[in-house]
């Protein structure tokens, strides 16, 4: 039976973490849209797990960062072993000087994770369509009229002006709109386990184990749960292969008595040519697939997410032209091109089974021990690993994006963290103009009621010093930060008159 067609500006097919989190983007923006998903249950168990400190700061954004840390296993080291040998350990936890920190590392398992996204979606007054599936469309000019069965029987009809795939590493929304995509599988099997038992890690700590025998990863979870992972280098016959069978391939130390979830599966990476093709746009693992290095599958999907919905919702509320869409193609792709490369590396080295290359990991790296542990003494030394992990060093590169050519702090293109904000501005949906002075400045304001930001002045004093020392700020500087938290522009020219000038100017180019 047919329905009476639906309308509504935004179509999100699917309701995985991507396409739930750009809903609650959208939700707060107040954007019409419909999310729809064809599971009926979803899955207890499944691979992502690891949320990196840049993904914390889209929840602190959308009013949620309590409730995923309540659920969250909390990281407090790192630590990698070789051949049987503690090779390094790290603590991973400091004390913010000044502002709140985040963690740097949490656990937590997908399906929890979406089921706080529904919860807070719900808050928003928004639900998920289950057991609705994306079936065919038809284009009529720059909307879209799409089929959508329900039910396993039933049809309706959804008029919309967009389309969103987030629908996965099997995308339906891909396929029906021809996206081109490159998909590699790698050869090499990986194990992941669930258990209640033991293991060689201590509570609150990662552990990476590599060996003769192979690469492994230790994650502690919640009700004393223990996930492991990895790859054997001996041939095994993994088609048929039970987790009883890989108990004497295990890191040493390791007890299971009770098997939660077993599972094998082949890694691969997918990465579509394009994200965005007239107003249908693929996010999350639609766009592409990450091999499980670093856990930065979940993580770039929720940073397309953050990256498209406001860019979406200003162009529905005619606060910007259509032409910012582009920008996230432009935007994202070399970013998530960059992270596939090199996650491929490293897991390349983790996996392969060439002796020369086992041996280059297995007996090379535990030589610069000394070398890396004076290293890791140094604050600067472990931020510079842990940002490369968790996506800090993100940097823009778009016609939204205005480049300075002056010093250091934080640069146009880069995110700027939410501890950095001031509180009453970290949830807002407009942009965020922050005036920063060594001194008092006049500056008339009537001028930013015509544009969607919000402003706020800020004299260096006792209380706020750290703030422009975090930013390395010694004269004054102006920041023009987007709705993702994404600097759009720095200037250290105060003046009233340039400062008109600049936003003027930005915001006049967002509308063209």
């Amino acid at each position: 039976m047919n329905e009476k067609p639906v309308k509504t500006s935004v179509l999100i097919v699917g309701a995985g973490p991507s396409g739930l989190l750009l809903a609650c983007q959208l939700a707060m923006h107040k954007v019409n849209f419909i999310i729809i998903e064809k599971r009926i249950r979803k899955q207890e168990f499944s691979g992502a797990l690891v949320i990196h400190p840049s993904t914390l700061e889209i929840f602190s954004q959308l009013n949620m960062l309590d409730e995923v840390l309540e659920k969250a296993v909390l990281i407090n080291s790192l630590n990698f072993n070789w051949n049987n040998k503690k090779f390094l350990t790290f603590n991973i936890i400091e004390k913010g000087k000044g502002h709140k920190k985040l963690p740097q590392i949490i656990l937590l398992k997908q399906f929890l994770l979406e089921q706080i996204l529904v919860e807070h979606l719900e808050k928003l007054g928004h639900t998920v369509h289950i057991d609705n599936e994306l079936t065919e469309y038809a284009s009529t000019g720059n909307a879209y009229i799409a089929t959508v069965r329900k039910a396993t029987t039933d049809t309706f009809t959804i008029n919309c002006n967009y389309i969103i795939g987030a629908d996965g590493k099997d995308s339906t929304v891909r396929t029906i709109f021809n996206f081109p995509v490159v998909i590699r599988k790698d050869n090499n099997p990986l194990f992941v386990m669930d258990f209640n038992g033991s293991s060689p890690s201590q509570s609150g700590e990662m552990s990476f184990i590599f060996n003769k025998i192979g690469s492994f990863g230790i994650f502690p979870l919640d009700n004393d749960l223990i996930r492991l992972d990895g790859s054997i280098r001996m041939n095994l016959p993994y088609n048929n292969l039970s987790a009883g069978e890989l108990f004497r391939y295990f890191p040493k130390n390791t007890g299971v008595t009770l098997i939660k979830w077993f599972s094998v599966f082949y890694s691969n990476y997918s990465l579509a040519k394009v994200f965005s093709k007239a107003n249908v746009f693929l996010v999350g693992d639609a766009a592409h697939t990450h091999n499980p290095v670093g856990g930065q599958g979940m993580n770039s999907g929720f940073q397309d997410a953050i990256n498209l919905g406001w860019k979406l919702a200003y162009v529905i509320k005619n606060n910007a032209s259509p032409k910012i869409l582009d920008t996230y193609t432009y935007e994202r792709r070399p970013v998530v091109k960059k992270i596939i490369r090199t996650s491929n590396i490293f897991y390349w080295l983790i996996t392969s089974k060439n002796p020369v290359v086992s041996y280059i990991w297995l007996q090379l790296i535990p030589t610069l021990t000394n070398i890396l542990s004076k290293l890791l003494q140094l604050r600067s030394f472990r931020n510079l690993i842990l940002n490369s992990i968790s996506q800090y060093w993100i940097q823009y590169k778009s016609n939204l994006v205005i480049p300075k050519r002056f010093g250091l702090g934080v640069k146009p293109g880069t995110i700027m963290k939410t501890s950095l904000i001031p509180r009453e501005l970290q949830s807002s949906t407009n942009f965020k103009l922050l005036i920063l002075s060594v001194k008092e400045i006049s500056m008339s304001s009537n001028f930013l009621n015509d544009f969607p930001v919000d402003y706020r002045l800020i004299i260096k004093d006792k209380d706020n010093c750290h703030l422009f020392e975090t930013l390395k700020i010694k004269k004054g500087r102006l920041y023009l930060i987007r709705p993702d938290n994404y600097v759009a522009l720095c200037s250290k020219d105060l003046s009233d008159k340039k400062m008109k000038k600049q936003i003027g100017n930005y915001f006049k180019f967002l509308k063209q």
